[in-house]
């Protein structure tokens, strides 16, 4: 047997007996670890071991935390990054596992998290604006002298039961692409005042062979999770979707998911018109 392939299966194992019932074996080759911070908020950080290691390459990860801001992440990165340089050759998962757990112990709290508008709310054009469209109208600004909002493709309205859906996606390369491109759908009212604006990206960072990506539930619990498990069977590259619903007043029960998931599923087959259906079937297999 290859030593690396030995070796990765004597990580797992190890870290099977550890986490136990917070990690989950994706594929023999890929694990997803939930780590949980004492304020109840969990990260699920999802790591694909590569022929290459832990001889001579890292492993490729997917770190999942809708609450972290995109400097924390950033941080978390770097240190991914220098532990692995401290322990080339190493294995690598359960040192990373363990000062993601300590980041999120340590983590300070920021007050203004418990004072943003509650995401179940629906923004009204007498309403003050919420601080996050704020921050991102001035990321998007401080951003166009350098950079243009990626083109945003919008799909066809799904509805049931008096609710609809509506799809849009973009190429995004990085956490501002991603910004502007929330920021410039919440320019139009009708979105900006639906009762959830659910969305997930995934993108494919090369210089550190790692993947970056997050989602947003919106008030829509697991939605966004939905969503980001979906780019991640259809092995979605650099794209962001967004999912608007506008809630018609009769409650649709867990056929909600489906029609989310169908609405972003008919938006990335618009902006991507070689994904036929045939296709996604095929990639839905592979993911299982």
């Amino acid at each position: 047997m290859d030593e690396n392939l030995q070796r990765q299966q004597e990580e797992i194992e190890v870290l099977n007996s550890i986490y136990e019932e917070n990690i989950v074996l994706e594929s023999e080759f890929r694990v997803s670890i939930v780590v949980r911070a004492d304020a109840g908020q969990a990260a699920d950080l999802s790591v694909s071991m590569c022929p290459a290691y832990p001889g001579s390459s890292p492993p490729s990860y997917q770190l999942s935390a809708p609450f972290l801001t995109s400097e924390e992440k950033q941080e978390i990165s770097n240190s991914f990054d220098q532990l692995y340089s401290e322990n080339m050759g190493e294995s690598i998962v359960f040192i990373w596992v363990e000062h993601l757990r300590s980041f999120l112990q340590n983590r300070p709290s920021i007050t203004s998290e418990n004072c943003k508008t509650s995401t179940h709310d629906t923004v009204f054009d007498d309403q003050p604006v919420p601080d996050e469209i704020i921050l991102l109208s001035q990321a998007l600004e401080k951003s166009r002298i350098s950079h243009n909002c990626p083109e945003i493709v919008t799909g066809d309205v799904i509805e049931d039961r008096k609710s609809v859906f509506q799809g849009h996606t973009a190429m995004v390369k990085s956490l501002d692409d991603v910004k502007m491109v929330i920021s410039k759908l919440h320019e139009n009212k009708k979105i900006a005042g639906a009762t959830h604006n659910m969305y997930a990206y995934r993108i494919f960072c090369p210089e550190k062979l790692s993947w970056l990506s997050d989602c947003e539930d919106d008030g829509e619990d697991a939605a966004g999770g939905r969503m980001l498990h979906l780019l991640d069977i259809l092995d979605v590259t650099d794209r962001l979707v967004v999912v608007t619903r506008w809630y018609g007043g009769v409650k649709l029960g867990p056929d909600r998911f489906k029609l989310i998931n169908n609405a972003a599923r008919k938006v990335l087959m618009l902006a991507d018109p070689s994904l036929s259906q045939e296709d996604l079937k095929i990639k839905k297999k592979k993911g299982k």
